[in-house]
């Protein structure tokens, strides 16, 4: 299914971006760490935690999300490439041309402009930015708005449940591009609002359902990463027609971080209204994520990094995962109306396939309808099948108390619970304060 979509997209909008590929930086660890890992382990493999740590400390963004040279009169002028490999770490700092555009300028065109140039930054002016049809971010050129609040990307365009569309698409070969600083929202509605319950109201089939008003056209996906090294920062993704996030079958090293997801149109079955994680040594972090269906990681997801987050939905483990996944340090605050716990699978009886080994549940604070659960910072949890996590009494904490340990590429970054423990955190990190 993650093939056959991504080729119709694809078909669309073809850049050649051998240049930008060359220079994409390198995992700092490789699976083989990890490769020999078992679905149980003793109280005294502390080693394999290790291991694991390791590989968690490279999700996302080889090196951290790149930062920004600004000049006097704020444009911006130059972005810094941080690129990190096993064997050296450097940054480099390119010249990049800057275009600015107004509503109601041609966003594609742009984008394409600056790749050809060489990258760089797409600057939005503030103002609604209306979309039409799917925008193709490119290698080595970031989006991003004058301010978040204030830059609307305005979605109008409509689908239906067969052939789902997407707003904004890094396909498989898009590499160091990210969206920053801007609002993306779906205004395809015809007026109309997403079906949702205050926090404490009763559940309702009616807000976890699909065609809100008898409308069978809104099935219309935010953001989707197909590729490698890209990020979201800073941006809110408001009440999209349905799954406001994907990091598709490939999305690889991935960051989405201190962004807003609120609210969808299609959260029925069949898969809408997730934010939906796929690809593996993804990191989500700093985020709110509230009144979509499930955070869902499935289909072979692994070693993705799921940390400081605020939820008001589920993390579910729904089908097939590939197992160690991370889930730390999230405050998790189930609605009433929400029927699924804090951590949920997706059920055999409905054709799921049931969670990955070694999922890691750890440090979380969990409540639902007044009750606490999974909360216990002394237990890892992990699930064993279907249903709800269990706690495993005989596997060890992990050293420092912690299993996302990034390290740093740069001295003195930031104050982080990381750096307080002496342990050296990476741009990545900085959001974790």
């Amino acid at each position: 299914a993650c093939r056959s979509e991504n080729a119709r997209v694809r078909m669309k909008h073809i850049y050649s971006r051998r240049a930008a590929s060359n220079n994409a930086p390198r995992a700092m660890a490789t699976e083989s760490k990890a490769s020999t890992a078992r679905s149980s382990i003793s109280g005294t493999d502390e080693g394999h935690w290790e291991s694991l740590c390791e590989i968690f400390a490279t999700a996302g963004v080889s090196g951290g999300i790149p930062g920004i040279t600004r000049s006097k009169d704020g444009a911006d002028t130059k972005m810094s490439l941080q690129t990190t490999s096993s064997e050296n770490t450097a940054m480099r700092k390119c010249d990049r041309r800057t275009v600015q555009i107004d509503p109601g300028q041609d966003l594609q065109k742009a984008i394409d402009q600056v790749y050809v140039e060489g990258g760089g930054v797409v600057v939005l002016k503030r103002g609604s930015h209306v979309i039409t049809s799917t925008i193709f971010m490119a290698s080595g050129v970031v989006v991003r708005g004058e301010a978040k609040d204030a830059t609307i990307l305005s979605v109008i365009m409509h689908a239906g449940s067969k052939q789902k569309a997407t707003a904004i698409l890094f396909n498989t070969d898009v590499r160091l591009s990210g969206l920053e600083d801007l609002t993306v929202r779906y205004d395809g509605a015809r007026g109309k609002e997403p079906i949702d319950k205050a926090f404490t109201d009763k559940y309702s089939g009616q807000s976890f359902a699909n065609d809100p008003y008898g409308q069978t056209d809104l099935y219309v996906r935010g953001v989707r990463i197909d590729g490698q090294h890209n990020w979201i920062d800073n941006c809110a993704v408001l009440r999209m027609g349905t799954d406001p996030i994907t990091l598709w079958c490939g999305a690889e090293h991935n960051t989405v971080r201190n962004t807003l997801v609120d609210r969808c149109y299609n959260k029925g079955s069949r898969g809408n209204g997730y934010f939906d994680i796929r690809g593996r040594r993804n990191l989500v972090t700093g985020c709110t994520i509230k009144r979509i269906r499930h955070l869902a990681i499935q289909q072979k997801a692994k070693y993705n990094v799921v940390y400081g987050n605020k939820f008001e939905v589920d993390v579910n483990f729904h089908s097939k995962d590939a197992g160690y996944n991370l889930i730390e340090k999230n405050s998790l605050s189930i609605p009433n109306w929400h029927s699924w716990g804090p951590f949920a699978t997706g059920a055999a009886k409905y054709g799921h396939k049931p969670p990955g080994p070694e999922n890691l549940i750890f440090r979380n604070d969990c409540v639902r309808k007044g009750v606490i659960d999974f909360s216990d910072k002394s237990e890892i949890y992990t699930f064993v099948s279907f249903g709800n996590p269990v706690p495993m009494p005989k596997w060890p904490l992990p050293q420092d108390g912690t299993f996302y340990r990034p390290m740093c590429v740069r001295r003195n970054c930031c104050k982080t619970e990381a750096a307080e423990n002496s342990v050296k955190c990476r741009p990545n990190g900085c959001a974790l304060q």
